[in-house]
């Protein structure tokens, strides 16, 4: 047993998730947040444009001054920014978005990759960069899954490859993220679960990770048919450092391996790559979480056909 907007796109399960590209050709991905200002000059000074043009013999004399203020600074710098941005010339500026909603995934940690915010009628999947504008995060606890966060995000048209790749033509690109401090219980506390019932199961514990699934499923599955599935499994150690945005450091395990598709207050359903866990294994598996009480039960599981 083991385990994915409008302008924002409805993420749904097997999409692929990819680096997000820049789109504007000729202009670093890594750098969105880049703007370039002129300084300002007085009356007067070099470079500023005058209202009239005096003459000379009832010639104008605006060669002659165009002359003069060929080299100035200040023009050589507005040159050297028309020419950075000619490629952009004609891009329709980005309309900003703002967006509150729960964690549901995180890929990538601190490089580049992806985030799902779960708003409260769709899944917005959006794509970040570093550096990044963040508040709020004060240590990793901002990170976990179902924390709830508050996004500012723009839409941006993809290259033609990857446009065909991913079978649309934009994505959305987040400006700035902001933790609010808060948590949807629900998503954090069934996503803790999970990681433990498989830390649990990583310690040798199997009557404690027998435990964890429902009456209806032990029904189903002896004990003895349980052990037998996870007795050889090897599953990867969770190392004592801070890698990626989910890292609790209490688990047996690397807590890296979730994606919540949806919840309730009675109810979360999650998604687990087997390969953040162990070595080799490909698998997805999706849970149902059933509350009972005041504790989680995994009360279904299965195999998802997800690459």
């Amino acid at each position: 047993m083991a385990a994915r907007g409008s302008v924002g796109r409805v993420v749904t399960a097997g999409a692929v998730r990819r680096r997000p590209t820049s789109g504007c050709t000729g202009r670093r991905a890594s750098t969105p947040f880049r703007s370039f200002e002129s300084p300002s000059r007085g009356a007067g000074e070099p470079g500023r444009y005058a209202a009239t043009f005096e003459t000379r013999d009832g010639i104008n004399s605006v060669t002659s001054l165009a002359m003069k203020r060929i080299f100035s600074p200040s023009l050589l710098l507005v040159t050297a920014i028309i020419l950075l941005c000619m490629p952009c010339v004609g891009a329709k500026p980005h309309i900003h978005q703002i967006a509150t909603g729960v964690l549901y995934y995180m890929e990538g940690g601190t490089g580049s990759g992806s985030i799902n915010i779960r708003t409260r009628n769709r899944t917005l999947e959006i794509d970040y960069w570093n550096p990044r504008k963040e508040y709020g995060f004060k240590d990793e606890k901002g990170y976990q899954l179902g924390a709830i966060w508050k996004v500012s995000y723009h839409e941006e048209k993809l290259d033609p490859e990857e446009a065909k790749d991913e079978g649309r033509k934009t994505h959305l690109v987040l400006d700035s993220a902001t933790f609010t401090g808060r948590f949807d219980q629900s998503v954090k506390s069934g996503n803790e679960f999970i990681y433990r019932h498989y830390g649990s199961l990583a310690k040798g514990d199997y009557q404690s990770a027998y435990n964890d699934l429902s009456p209806s499923l032990r029904l189903r599955q002896s004990y003895e048919s349980f052990v037998a599935g996870f007795r050889d499994v090897k599953f990867l150690k969770m190392y004592p450092v801070m890698e990626g945005p989910n890292t609790f450091l209490q688990y047996a395990v690397p807590d890296n391996a979730t994606e919540i598709i949806n919840n309730s207050a009675q109810k979360v359903v999650i998604d687990v790559e087997m390969n953040k866990l162990v070595k080799g294994d490909y698998t997805y598996y999706r849970f149902d979480l059933i509350r009972v009480g005041d504790k989680w039960q995994i009360d279904k599981v299965k195999k998802l056909d997800k690459k």
